[in-house]
């Protein structure tokens, strides 16, 4: 079940200081970066940055991205008590992460699955090729990769420019579902599978560059018409190419619909005598 938007939205917004140990973390925090919202997102991103920093395996093993996550990693960063050590981390977070605004569409999109394997594919610009696998912990996730976001080493700038193309080619390619229209009139799930079938024969044909992501016949074919756009937003965001994609898979599909309707019909062959 999808998650609600509001829910996400709370990554973004001041942790509720519901016990005195939350409290008292809060507070510990606080003196690493006051007068600054202390939330989510910015304690994984601290965790994150503490165990680059020190190997530490008890903040591997911690589970961060929780409460008690949240007082143990407290706990860890109160014994760097250096106003020094402090000055050193607030200097580099505030030259790699972006504002909360920037990043606010990733959180309101409705379609999460369909955003994370989108972004996930373009991971140059968010940051996944430059960490290590035991961070990758879930990349269906879009709260992960916000971190990702933040913890990739370039200059917050670059960053929000990197973050605004993004959005707009996102923009875009919604834009574009309109060309899946023909999928929802009728025989949805016959359409899908005729698209799944030509795919399965074609893309590596059109597309080899694109055989690692590809799929073999013995795949189920798309549930619905959200994981067929998903898969086109794997192989391309060419507008004139998605058309003529959908336009070869509807002429097999007409083909398949004619040849049924006429393999019970019996040929008639009518001889005509010439009128002397």
């Amino acid at each position: 079940m999808a998650q609600p938007t509001s829910d996400r939205m709370s990554y973004l917004e001041p942790i509720k200081q519901s016990s005195p140990g939350i409290k008292e973390a809060i507070a510990q925090l606080s003196q690493v970066f006051p007068n600054e919202v202390i939330n989510m997102r910015l304690v994984n991103w601290l965790w994150r940055f503490m165990v680059q920093r020190t190997n530490s395996e008890m903040l591997l093993a911690m589970n961060y991205n929780t409460m008690q996550g949240l007082i143990d990693l407290a706990k860890v960063i109160a014994t760097s008590d250096s106003n020094e050590d402090y000055e050193k981390i607030r200097s580099i977070k505030n030259s790699t992460m972006v504002s909360s605004k920037c990043l606010e569409w990733i959180l309101q999109e409705d379609n999460q699955k369909r955003l994370t394997s989108w972004l996930t594919i373009r991971k140059i610009e968010i940051g996944l090729s430059n960490l290590s696998d035991r961070f990758l912990q879930n990349e269906n996730n879009t709260q992960d990769l916000i971190t990702n976001i933040d913890c990739k080493q370039d200059d917050a700038i670059k960053k929000v420019t990197s973050i605004q193309l993004l959005e707009s080619e996102w923009n875009k390619l919604k834009r574009d579902d309109k060309i899946f229209s023909w999928f929802e009139k009728e025989d949805t799930q016959s359409k899908l599978n005729t698209a799944h079938a030509w795919l399965c024969e074609n893309i590596e044909k059109i597309k080899p560059s694109l055989a690692h992501i590809t799929f073999q016949k013995t795949e189920p074919p798309f549930q619905e018409i959200g994981d067929l756009i998903t898969y086109f937003d794997k192989i391309t965001t060419n507008t004139p190419e998605k058309i003529l994609y959908i336009e070869r898979i509807k002429r097999r599909f007409n083909q398949a619909k004619y040849k049924e309707s006429i393999k019970d019909k019996k040929q008639c062959n009518l001889v005509l005598k010439k009128i002397q």
